[in-house]
């Protein structure tokens, strides 16, 4: 079919073309200009065909009906080509009009519009050939003289948003998880602006989130044969999706307007990470990819940096998968500088009871051959701040390691295996708890006497060295915008307070020296201090106990349950205070001495000594500070509304017809606060408590395994070896070296591993068969939709075909 194009004179004033579309329906205008130069040039041919798509388009839903039926029938032209005219093929000829030159730059917005629609429609519609079509036609156009400059200025973000980032079509590509279509997108040059810099970039950072983008972005760029590796590396699905949950979990907390999106985010990412992982096949493969480094964020531990990170954010499911618990528990009982592996797991029980004797026994001799080795191996350098000389001479060094003498190994490099790490810390700490409460059970001590002895010394040693390593473990992970861990604070505060009461103790012995008879004020904290200290010393032990099997889900249903009752704490100080001082306020008329008839006490308690006394019948709400006593310990106790005295007694200063109503009025909201506290509140609590146990109780497994790696990754960090209080020493020694040295390090990092990206190409096939075979993957009703109209169109064509046939 021949097409005769003829551009007729435009008017200046673009109202003139676009009369109001409801004024008359048959018109066939839009308010869009090239549509319009397009429907007027081929009006004998395009008139039939959009006057039966303009049939069932009312403008009440839509509001250019004209431009609607063109985006649809050019669509379905590209899709369905047939015999009977080509819209997409007007449309460019129209473009490419030798007098429609001075025309295109005052319409270049117009073309950027409906190149839009097309793009959006179809990705609406799911047709991805005629995407491809248009896509391969834009970057012709943007090769020609007459196009390149209208184009251009699209690419450039003149008009304030670029077209090929964060273009819309692509981003709902990405939301309808086609990745066939999101491909199409990426090769022709489309991406997605990762960033999240305000909330307007909110739909971009979700969409670039999503694991169909992340895998078409590494496939596009892995085909691509002008791409090195480390490029390739950059656009790593895996590195990606981590990043993307660390992201999710940091934004979250700042926006919490967007909470759900963000952990939406965050769930979604969390579920591609670990069917990625459980996509590996062999042992190897799982071993690359747990450990791949994260961009040098986490120091010292590259064997087990996505395990790490994992921890962070709290995967459960994947820091408990099997294969990762397999990877973590090897690199635990491994030797950082041999490679030799501890047989704890084969050991009988007798020979890890005569193991853990000897850990205790050899341990001081242990930390003084782990000085030397750490000189003589340079185990205190990073790997990238060695030279090649000096990694010459630690290869020949450790050649020779297997012929030593199995004890004195075992005394060399028993630091430099993590297992051995978290023995020695155990140790201390039971034996810095040992201290503690001999310097409470100790018969000597006098309360009024200083009684200096030589644990006291070690006490005030030991926990400054603690609080040394809780404020390095604080900072190392708050540097990497980690969830705060309650763990950390218990530590800080057990050892803050152990050193604080020791420091006022010694204070307040001084002020009582010199004023006989009489204890310092400075004593009596250090002693409360101290105290304080010791009960969290002593709990710390549970902490310990995570690692059974059979007290590790115990003790974390308890930790839960614990975060529980403090949510609704908040609930109840609101509750509490509120109906504390307005019965107080209440109960201010009612005289505090008046004892009712028939009380089994005479009412002469000591009100100094004691708070209240029930029995005694009497107003409880007199002062403030009897209020308060009795609204709080009334919760474990509830009822007892003789502590409000005599209802029928008389008032302050008051005419006696009104006796007895304010204490009516109080033990009525008494009632009230009971039935909120007891029974509302404690109820709440207990269905918190019983959901957060039932939880626990049916993930027991994936969260014992959870607490145990939490437990294990404190010592995988190869410059926190030494236990307290020798860790002291080893940090100075550490920053000494710092403020010493002339090594550089390395900046650069070594170049990608072929098989790391080989096997991530392989993962991302075998996620996109996945993909393709799952339920999710159902017929829509756009694929019957397309199916048939694919059919008819067929039919038709072979009607003509047979029709031309019978004709000649």
């Amino acid at each position: 079919m021949s097409v005769n194009i003829e551009i007729p004179e435009l008017p200046r004033r673009r109202a003139s073309l676009l009369p109001p579309l409801n004024e008359n329906p048959t018109i066939l205008r839009s308010y869009n200009e090239i549509i319009n130069i397009t429907i007027q040039n081929n009006l004998e041919c395009l008139k039939k065909k959009l006057g039966k798509f303009t049939e069932g388009i009312t403008t009440k839903f839509t509001k250019d009906v004209t431009k609607s039926a063109f985006i649809q029938l050019a669509i379905e032209d590209i899709a369905y080509p047939s015999n009977d005219g080509d819209l997409f093929r007007c449309f460019e000829l129209t473009l490419f009009n030798k007098d429609v030159d001075t025309v295109m730059l005052g319409y270049k917005d117009s073309l950027r519009d409906i190149i839009q629609e097309l793009l959006s429609e179809c990705v609406e519609k799911e047709q991805p050939l005629a995407l491809e079509f248009i896509l391969d036609k834009v970057d012709e156009w943007s090769e020609t003289e007459k196009m390149k400059v209208v184009i251009k200025g699209w690419n450039d973000g003149s008009n304030g948003k670029q077209f090929r980032c964060d273009n819309d079509a692509m981003i709902r590509t990405c939301e309808k998880n086609n990745i066939e279509m999101v491909n199409h997108f990426l090769k022709h040059g489309y991406d997605i602006n990762k960033k999240m810099t305000d909330d307007k970039h909110l739909r971009s950072f979700t969409a670039a989130a999503i694991p169909t983008y992340l895998v078409a972005k590494f496939m596009v760029v892995n085909s691509q044969c002008n791409r090195s590796k480390r490029e390739i590396m950059e656009s790593d699905p895996i590195t990606q999706a981590f990043e993307n949950v660390k992201n999710a979990r940091i934004e979250k907390y700042k926006r919490k307007e967007y909470e759900a999106k963000f952990k939406a985010i965050e769930a979604e990412s969390k579920e591609f990470i670990l069917e990625m992982v459980k996509n590996c096949e062999t042992f190897r493969q799982t071993s690359l990819f747990l450990n791949h480094n994260i961009k040098d964020e986490i120091d010292n531990s590259p064997l087990h940096a996505r395990i790490l990170q994992a921890v962070l954010d709290k995967h459960l499911e994947f820091v408990a998968y099997d294969d990762c618990q397999s990877i973590i528990r090897e690199a635990w009982l491994r030797c950082d500088v041999t490679g030799h592996t501890l047989p704890w797991s084969r050991s009988s029980t007798l020979v890890r009871i005569l193991y853990l004797l000897m850990c205790i026994v050899l341990l001081p001799p242990r930390i003084l051959c782990y000085v030397f080795m750490c000189i003589h191996y340079k185990y205190y350098k990073k790997v990238d701040m060695l030279s090649d000389e000096e990694k010459r001479i630690i290869a020949k060094r450790r050649e020779k390691v297997p012929h030593m003498n199995g004890f004195l190994r075992s005394m060399l490099f028993f630091f430099t295996i993590p297992f051995n790490r978290f023995l020695a810390h155990v140790i201390v700490h039971f034996f810095f708890i040992f201290l503690v409460l001999c310097s409470i059970i100790n018969p000597e001590n006098e309360v009024k006497k200083m009684h200096l002895d030589w644990y006291d010394c070690l006490i005030c040693l030991f926990a400054v060295g603690y609080i040394l390593m809780d404020v390095h473990q604080i900072y190392k992970y708050c540097e990497q915008n980690s969830y705060w861990n309650p763990i950390w604070m218990h530590n800080l505060s057990f050892h803050t307070f152990i050193l604080a009461g020791c420091i006022l103790q010694v204070i307040g012995y001084y002020s009582s020296s010199l004023e006989e008879n009489r204890s310092s004020f400075t004593l009596i904290i250090g002693h409360c201090i101290y105290g304080v200290g010791t009960i969290l010393g002593c709990l710390k032990i549970l902490y310990w106990t995570l690692l059974s099997p059979q007290i590790g889900p115990v003790v974390s249903c308890v930790f839960k349950a614990f975060k529980d009752i403090l949510a609704m704490i908040p609930l109840f100080i609101v509750i509490y205070s509120s109906f504390c001082f307005g019965i107080f306020y209440i109960m201010e008329l009612v005289k505090a001495d008046q004892l009712c008839e028939g009380s089994e006490t005479d009412g002469k308690a000591d009100r100094s000594e004691h708070a209240w006394k029930i029995d005694d019948n009497k107003n409880q709400f007199r002062k403030e500070r009897d209020a308060m006593k009795y609204s709080l310990w009334s919760i474990f106790d509830p009822g007892h509304t003789e502590g409000f005295g005599c209802t029928t007694g008389p008032l302050l200063d008051f005419s006696e017809n009104y006796q007895g109503f304010p204490a009516q009025v109080a033990i009525f909201l008494w009632w009230i606060y009971q039935v909120v506290v007891v029974i509302i509140c404690m109820n709440l609590i207990i269905a918190s408590m019983n959901t957060t146990i039932q939880n626990v109780q049916d993930f027991k497994t994936e969260e014992w395994k959870f607490a145990r790696t939490k437990i294990w990754q404190e010592f995988f960090d190869r410059r926190s070896c030494l236990p307290v209080p020798f860790n002291v020493l080893e940090t100075a020694i550490y920053w000494m070296y710092n403020q010493c040295s002339t090594d550089a390090e390395v900046t650069t990092s070594p170049e990608p591993n072929a098989e790391y990206i080989a096997m991530v190409e392989d993962l991302c096939n075998t996620y996109i068969n996945n993909q393709e075979d799952s339920s999710e993957n159902k017929i829509t009703k756009e694929d019957l939709e397309n199916s048939k109209k694919k059919i008819l169109n067929e039919l038709r064509n072979a009607e003509n075909f047979l029709g031309h046939s019978r004709t000649n």
